[in-house]
């Protein structure tokens, strides 16, 4: 939603990677001029790509000879996707448990934190049985300010260690320390589902909160990305 995140894998190593904030407007020409330069373009490699901006997947399939665009169909995931309506489920959500299946196994539990909050369940039986979406830390502390016009935006990298004795403080005392306790309770609820399991959590906000978060077994920012590198993988021979 808002960030594109793109990935170069050479054989099983990520090589480079790419961030820009998301254009969901963007035709083939924002893309092709965006595109880094000296970096193999369109055709040229295979490519797969999740997006959860509906307009742009169609952009993706006309731009990129051959790209396979990610859906809950895809047989390739390593687990089903046991929810009543799966092309409901995010796909960036099914790529982070592809990639969390992969490395751990199922059961297993993922939470993203970026511009939502997820939590995604895939359990013994290698079955996405679904999850939970919040506000992502930045989205809530948005809406709040935008309903409280007296208070402002504070730098969330400071200490959140005690109670905040400034305006300042107690907004980022709240936002962080608030957010990783919804985080926890989703984690509890996770287990509910499926008993133990291993915790992995990935997402831009991620950073600013793990330390707060008790049961978070593991952490890999690039999550996504190695999901998808691993569907590719398994679609190598269709194509």
């Amino acid at each position: 939603n808002t960030h594109t995140d793109v990935a170069l894998f050479l054989d099983d190593r990520l090589a480079t990677r790419w961030r820009w904030a998301t254009d969901r407007s963007a035709t083939i020409a924002d893309l092709a001029a965006g595109w880094p330069e000296r970096t193999p373009g369109p055709g040229s490699l295979k490519a797969i790509v999740s997006t959860v901006v509906p307009d742009l997947a169609a952009v993706y399939r006309d731009w990129w000879p051959g790209v396979h665009v990610l859906t809950a169909a895809d047989a390739a995931l390593g687990f089903t996707v046991a929810v009543p309506d799966p092309s409901l489920i995010g796909t960036d959500r099914l790529a982070a448990c592809a990639g969390a299946v992969a490395r751990l196994g199922a059961p297993v539990i993922v939470i993203d934190s970026g511009t939502a909050a997820t939590l995604s369940v895939v359990d013994a039986q290698g079955r996405f049985i679904g999850g939970a979406i919040m506000p992502g830390l930045h989205t809530g502390l948005l809406g709040l300010l935008q309903a409280a016009p007296r208070l402002f935006d504070p730098d969330l990298t400071g200490a959140v260690t005690d109670l905040g004795q400034t305006t300042a403080d107690a907004i980022r005392f709240g936002t962080v320390r608030g957010h990783a306790g919804a985080i926890a309770g989703m984690i509890q609820a996770g287990h509910a589902a499926v008993g133990a399991a291993p915790v992995i959590g990935t997402g831009g906000s991620m950073p600013l909160v793990a330390s707060w978060i008790p049961g978070l077994d593991h952490i890999e920012p690039d999550l996504v990305l190695w999901g998808l590198h691993v569907i590719g993988g398994r679609r190598v021979g269709d194509g």
